[in-house]
């Protein structure tokens, strides 16, 4: 019985995993690196995992690519699948980081947000 609760109690506090994505990622030195944009990703998704491996197979490719820009800095995401690319522009990198880490896990799961 107490084995039958264990097991009960891991089943159910266990996400299970919904997916994984790598990203890669090009940005000017001022604004946050990789890590934080991937950090924002998995901060709204519950179960999905960064593939940092580069010889791991995952689920979904991201490609995040950032410039300075007259007005500030522009941004684009390639979600590697039908849903094609995506671009936000604003005058501080950290908003078009966040913005494009939003847009990029809508994309990956649309409950996320």
């Amino acid at each position: 019985m107490l084995v039958l609760l264990v097991l009960l109690l891991v089943a159910t506090s266990t996400p299970a995993l919904a997916g994984s994505f790598r990203a890669s990622y090009e940005a000017p030195a001022e604004c946050p690196d990789r890590a934080a944009f991937v950090r924002a990703v998995e901060q709204r998704l519950s179960g999905w995992r960064h593939g940092d491996d580069a010889g791991a197979v995952v689920d979904r490719e991201i490609a995040v690519s950032i410039a300075k820009t007259g007005a500030g800095y522009a941004g684009t995401v390639l979600l590697g699948d039908a849903q094609g690319k995506r671009e936000v522009d604003g005058t501080q990198c950290e908003s078009v980081v966040r913005a494009l880490s939003l847009v990029t896990a809508v994309s990956l799961d649309p409950a996320a947000g």
